[in-house]
């Protein structure tokens, strides 16, 4: 019998197994790259976790790990738990992850029978090794991303990888536990697996390649998944990332690409002529059914119920209580332009010339040259058009808000960076090396429209200043400016260790030696809320401490809230009067032990007692010295000044300069003198 013609174009059986061995081959090949790609960022991040000696946020501590802490080691450990948190405004989800490590840790500090000092550092160490992976992940799905965008190999693609590897602020925050961070790895790795081959005119893989349709719609139907656990994930986390999801689905509403694989790889299989057009939209709205609300809010759901004690949706009380009622406004006002003008630099930094450019030239090419590229061209341009349009919308719409910080944006600085990253590699690279590749696109769909050959590298000293401006920006912000709080608190935290372990040991991290009187040590900080960390870092329950607090007024109406002065604004307003009325001017021969003290920092109008160690601003030095001359000179009140005297036992630098007066110069203590 004649054999069956072979069909034209297609190449002999052997020749086709050797094509796919070659593939293989070389797929093996990136894989194992990315490989050593991903533990390099790990290390590097670990490295980078551990090495930060400096303050950002106070959210990175009261929002994160002090209910973690109160989760893993009670109510009666001394965590700090602020208003947020009574009224239920943020997950717990995320604490929860830092909460489970510190479990691990103590259970390993106890099976391993460490020192208390050895312990504290373990517990002080451990939630930002677990964050240096998160970063590491961000770093990874940057470059991914920017590889399917841009081709295998592509001196963008690679320039990506040293943008957010050379990233000050990524160096300067990404392994910091704020939620924000923990949004910018979900999002981009969201973003990594959202089914961008899908657009109208774009060929899917499983077309392609009919043989396979089932296995890659069974592919396509668990990255589909993934992508929106990811991204409902993010949007519990921080409800505004829901802007990011919006305006990709609304692109891919309008650009009229099916966002739903095959919802039943069989039927696919049984009906082989089938195109994913025919794909219903209610099939699309049980995907999401399914992935997102089953499960994501599942998993929220139970995760509050277990630790507010009561059913409730954080989401909903956050956008009330911030937008609806306007409290966010409590911790200051923005210009409008404050995005435009310090966000985005910020974010960027030295890379910003590039960004801007790259955000041009992305919302600009679909417009001019749609029509005159190739395939895998005009899909990277569509998928960069949309990329800008969101941060552009994203920016304009936070913008509207009165309170902005520039860690709002930070989802944003992965998409900047793949963005700046061609008119980085154009800039600094031979514009001959860049060949026009024909070879075939990526398993994923995504084009491999320009691979470099021989790339040169040019202008060689503007690229080494940008190095060197990036390596002292990263060093400064994460080893010098506001090195105080952190340096503080470790301070406090062995002075502890140096008075109070060599009399209970055995004690020092248990709830149960709380109020005893033999082991504890009180601290009292005079300087705005949240300066520095709490009990993730003074760690011990024995270690009793107070602050000013700045709870904002929840339950005043607009004429009360319009007169509303917080403590910590009290004592900044007239701090004389202020140490006059409302610290407990109670002549004692030896330092005050009550529960009061624990508590004195988390609640107003409380009065506090004086510490053994008083912690302040070098800007309250002056104030401080007049108030306790001020007692000194007055008969009424020598006998009590004899009782609550205090000389300076230890300073540190905190900062060259600072935006805010009241935490400028180094962070001073007052260690209080015994009485004969």
């Amino acid at each position: 019998m004649p054999s069956e013609p072979r069909r034209a174009g297609k190449p002999p059986e052997g020749v086709d197994h050797g094509i796919n061995f070659k593939k293989k081959l070389a797929h093996y090949k990136q894989e194992v790259q990315w490989r050593d790609i991903f533990l390099f960022l790990l290390a590097f991040r670990i490295l980078n976790a551990l090495s930060i000696r400096t303050f950002f946020q106070p959210d990175e501590y009261f929002q994160s790990l002090e209910p973690a802490w109160q989760m893993t080691f009670g109510s009666d450990s001394g965590a700090w738990i602020t208003w947020e948190w009574q009224h239920r405004l943020r997950s717990s989800i995320h604490p929860a992850i830092f909460a489970a490590v510190y479990f691990i840790a103590s259970k390993i500090a106890t099976l391993l029978h460490f020192a208390p000092s050895y312990t504290a550092e373990l517990l002080v160490a451990a939630p930002h090794v677990l964050q240096a992976i998160s970063a590491a992940l961000c770093d990874y799905y940057t470059a991914k991303l920017a590889e399917k965008l841009y081709g295998r190999g592509s001196n963008a693609a690679w320039a990506t990888l040293a943008l957010t590897v050379c990233s000050p602020w990524q160096w300067f925050c990404s392994s910091r536990t704020l939620s924000n961070c923990l949004e910018t790895t979900l999002t981009i790795s969201a973003l990594f697996l959202w089914p961008w081959h899908r657009f109208r005119g774009f060929p899917r893989e499983s077309e392609k390649q009919g043989d396979d349709s089932a296995r890659s719609a069974r592919a396509e139907l668990r990255k589909l998944r993934l992508c929106l656990i990811l991204a409902a994930s993010a949007s519990i986390l921080r409800p505004t990332n829901l802007l990011i999801w919006l305006c990709l689905s609304t692109f891919a509403v309008l650009d009229g690409f099916n966002l739903c694989p095959y919802w039943n790889p069989v039927a696919w299989v049984k009906a082989p002529s089938a195109t994913p057009s025919q794909t219903s939209k209610r099939e699309l709205l049980l995907l999401v059914r399914e992935s997102v609300l089953s499960l994501v809010l599942a998993i929220s759901a139970f995760s509050d119920r277990l630790y507010y004690g009561v059913w409730t949706f954080p989401p909903y009380h956050f956008l009330h209580f911030n937008i609806a009622q306007s409290l966010a406004v409590f911790y200051g006002r923005n210009d409008w332009h404050y995005y435009l003008s310090q966000g985005i630099p910020l974010l960027l930094t030295t890379a910003l010339p590039f960004g801007l450019l790259g955000l041009w030239q992305a919302i600009r090419q679909p417009l001019s040259s749609k029509k005159t590229t190739t395939s895998s061209q005009a899909r990277a341009d569509e998928i960069r058009y949309q990329l800008a349009l969101t941060v552009v919308i994203l920016v304009s719409t936070l913008s509207l808000i009165s309170h902005k910080e520039v860690r709002f944006i930070y989802p944003l600085l992965p998409i900047l960076h793949i963005l700046a990253s061609q008119p980085l590699a154009t800039f600094f690279t031979s514009a001959s090396s860049a060949q026009e590749s024909k070879s075939e696109e990526h398993d994923n769909g995504s084009p491999n429209n320009l691979t470099p050959k021989q790339s040169t590298l040019r202008k060689g000293v503007p690229l080494y200043v940008l190095l060197f401006l990036n390596i002292a920006i990263a060093y400064y912000t994460t080893q010098v400016h506001q090195s105080g709080p952190l340096s503080v608190m470790a301070h406090l935290r062995q002075e502890h260790e140096k008075r109070n372990l060599a009399v209970s040991p055995a004690s020092s991290l248990s709830t149960d030696s709380a109020s005893d009187s033999d082991t504890f040590s009180t601290v009292g900080f005079l300087m705005p809320c949240h300066s520095t960390p709490w009990r993730s870092h003074l760690v011990y329950p024995n270690l009793h401490a107070w602050a000013l607090g700045c709870e904002p007024p929840i339950s005043l109406n607009p004429a009360e809230r319009a007169v509303y002065v917080d403590e910590a604004d009290r004592f900044y307003a007239n701090p004389l009067e202020f140490l006059r009325t409302e610290m407990a001017l109670i002549p004692r021969n030896k330092v005050y032990v009550d529960e009061n003290i624990t508590k004195a920092g988390n609640k107003n109008n409380v009065q506090k007692y004086w510490p053994q160690y008083l912690v302040f601003f070098e800007q309250a030095e002056p104030t401080l010295r007049t108030f306790f001359n001020d007692l000194a000179a007055s008969k009424e009140t020598r006998e009590l000044y004899e009782n609550i005297s205090y000389r300076e036992c230890w300073r540190t630098f905190n900062t060259h300069w600072h935006d805010d007066w009241r935490r400028k110069g180094d962070i001073v203590i007052w260690c209080r003198q015994r009485s004969h």
